[in-house]
């Protein structure tokens, strides 16, 4: 997992409750680490559950968003993914 050394998180409230709770969450890879792996996991199980129900599954993750050229393409292999299931 990255580490968040040298980057910029802005936590509103971080002085109590939430906002604090979340600071040291943030601050803690030893947590995160273990629970993304488990996130990946369920993703690819549900994944795979949907294509084996005959599903089409297409993936757009926020963070690849933020790639103007890379969102044009994906939001071109979608919209052409789903004109061609409609053609079938």
């Amino acid at each position: 997992m990255n580490s968040y050394k040298d980057k910029t998180v802005l936590v509103t409230g971080a002085s109590s409750g939430i906002g604090l709770a979340m600071v040291h969450e943030l601050s803690n890879q030893d947590y995160w680490k273990p629970k993304l792996n488990r996130n990946k996991e369920r993703f690819k199980e549900v994944r795979e559950k949907l294509e084996s129900d005959g599903w089409n599954v297409m993936v757009v993750w926020e963070c690849e968003t933020r790639n103007i050229d890379k969102l044009v393409i994906t939001i071109d292999d979608i919209t052409n993914g789903i004109m061609k299931q409609l053609r079938n």
